[in-house]
């Protein structure tokens, strides 16, 4: 009785790239998200790292949350 093994697309470079975004999306001056991923080049982080992600794409992904583990809940503090 073997275990098999999974693969998966996942994998660090995904995660990274994905953390890349997700950061851009919020950081006030790309610089921030260059230093986090310690790029030398600027032009590494804007070609490779953050992409936008469209509004859609967005309001389909929050659809889905909302549907999978209920509407999210606001702190208070």
């Amino acid at each position: 009785m073997g275990m098999e093994l999974e693969t998966t697309d996942l994998n660090f470079q995904v995660l990274r790239r994905t953390c890349g975004t997700l950061l851009g999306a919020k950081a006030k001056d790309p610089r921030d998200t260059q230093a986090y991923l310690r790029h030398a080049d600027p032009s590494v982080t804007l070609r490779h790292y953050q992409k936008s992600i469209p509004s859609s794409v967005r309001a389909a992904a929050d659809t889905l949350e909302t549907e999978l583990i209920g509407p999210k809940k606001h702190r208070t503090n």
